[in-house]
C-alpha cells in the first residue's frame, strides 16, 4: 500500500515538473 502511494507521489511530481516546463516554454 505504501509503495503504491510512493509511486503515485513520484508520478505526480514528475507530471507537475513537465507541466511547469511546458508553461515556461
Amino acid at each position: 500500500m505504501l509503495v503504491l502511494f510512493h509511486i503515485w507521489l513520484v508520478n505526480l511530481c514528475s507530471w507537475h515538473q513537465s507541466q511547469s516546463l511546458l508553461q515556461h516554454h
